[in-house]
């Protein structure tokens, strides 16, 4: 009794900060296991949006390059997915239009290579496209005619670039220099977006011979009704 006890405590800082470091500690793990919550679902949000415009791109690509049965899955059903919708019709839309435009151009491609009439589709006099036929009546080659102007496969190509007359007759140059007549049928058309001039070109020699033969036959008609005519004023003399 009447003793007064005093108890005396010593700490080192580090131990009187455990309970701010632990508090420290745990804002960090906390902030960190946050940050990888929000940018796990900015990614999965951002590949839910930017996936479809990825397919959409790719598809387009290859659209591009020829290929129109691309077909793109549709995944949602909001703006992307009514784009998506949108680029599909498209697709379909192309590729019928284009299975329509070969089907046309093998009909035309049948058609220039069947015709006898020689075709020749050209710009201001410079050949553009000519069938077979053409290169057959002239003796040609294909690759020939390209290289040669309007003016130098037919005598009268200056009155073919005038465009006065849609049918007239003229005189084609073969190979050789050599000349015969044709029949042409001239008019615009649009090729390749633009409107260049079509000519049909008819070898008539054959027409030209038979009327020459008729011709003459009929001249010898009339000569033979002369002569007997002639003959019948002497008689009654």
């Amino acid at each position: 009794d009447g003793l007064d006890w005093a108890i005396l405590v010593e700490m080192d800082y580090s131990e009187a900060t455990i309970p701010i470091t632990r508090t420290q500690n745990d804002i960090i793990y906390i902030s960190i296991l946050l940050i990888i919550v929000v940018v796990g679902l900015s990614f999965a949000i951002s590949r839910g949006i930017t996936q479809p415009i990825i397919k959409l791109n790719n598809a387009s690509i290859l659209i591009g390059k020829g290929d129109f049965s691309q077909q793109v899955e549709k995944s949602s059903k909001d703006e992307i997915g009514a784009l998506t919708d949108s680029f599909n019709k498209m697709a379909d839309q192309l590729q019928k239009q284009t299975s329509d435009l070969k089907e046309r151009e093998e009909r035309l491609s049948h058609f220039y290579e069947a015709t006898k009439d020689g075709i020749i589709l050209h710009k201001m006099g410079v050949p553009v496209l000519i069938n077979q036929a053409i290169c057959d009546m002239t003796g040609y080659s294909e690759n020939a005619l390209l290289l040669l102007s309007l003016e130098n496969i037919i005598s009268c190509g200056a009155k073919m670039l005038d465009k006065k007359e849609e049918s007239f007759e003229a005189m084609a140059i073969k190979s050789d220099k050599t000349t015969f007549p044709v029949e042409i049928q001239q008019s615009d058309i649009d090729f390749k977006g633009e409107t260049i001039s079509a000519c049909v070109i008819r070898d008539i020699t054959l027409r030209k011979k038979m009327e020459m033969e008729l011709q003459i036959e009929r001249e010898q008609r009339l000569s033979a009704l002369f002569d007997g005519q002639e003959l019948e004023r002497k008689r009654f003399s």
